[in-house]
């Protein structure tokens, strides 16, 4: 499986990835990370992932463009929103974008484990 995380904070993108990791276990996943929403979309054109974790506020492009960007490219990608604002807006156009799950930070294991499932 092919999973990217994007996120402008390191420590976030490997807290998600050891998580994934712990989740997952030695199952030969690829994880990529983009620290910015351009990044992600380049991503997602390059590499097709299975499912994707978004943050909103990144810079460059907010996660809700770069989501709509790589939908473009990379139709059958899941998208999850892990972000730290709960407003209904941001929630109401990742409905719009068929986004499959909205998180907020900090997701725990659990959360992130329903996701996989």
């Amino acid at each position: 499986m092919i999973i990217l995380i994007a996120d402008d904070d390191r420590l976030v993108r490997f807290t998600i990835k050891s998580i994934l990791q712990e989740i997952l276990g030695d199952s030969g996943d690829i994880f990529l990370e983009a620290r910015n929403g351009q990044e992600m979309a380049n991503e997602c054109r390059e590499h097709h992932p299975d499912i994707a974790f978004v943050d909103i506020r990144m810079p460059v492009m907010n996660g809700l463009d770069a989501i709509a960007e790589s939908k473009k490219y990379s139709k059958e990608t899941e998208y999850v929103i892990v972000s730290g604002y709960s407003d209904f807006t941001y929630a109401r156009e990742g409905i719009r974008l068929g986004v499959n799950e909205y998180l907020l930070k900090p997701a725990d294991e659990e959360e992130i484990r329903r996701v996989m499932e």
